[in-house]
């Protein structure tokens, strides 16, 4: 598997992390921090994508996965 394809892998998982924490802050009725954490998961799984893409080598390498 190339590197991009492996940080697609990468951002996906944290992006489909994201989208269940917001789910369950939803849930819980901490709507602020939901909404936020499905902006991340947006963003995240928007990377995950790019890279799959062969286009992530556009992004700036400061935002890496933790």
């Amino acid at each position: 598997m190339n590197r991009n394809l492996q940080k697609a892998h990468r951002w996906l998982a944290q992006a489909v992390h994201d989208a269940n924490a917001a789910d369950l802050n939803a849930r819980e009725g901490y709507a602020a921090l939901a909404c936020f954490l499905a902006q991340q998961a947006a963003d995240k799984g928007l990377k995950a994508y790019l890279y799959a893409q062969q286009v992530g080598q556009r992004i700036p390498p400061e935002e890496e996965v933790p």
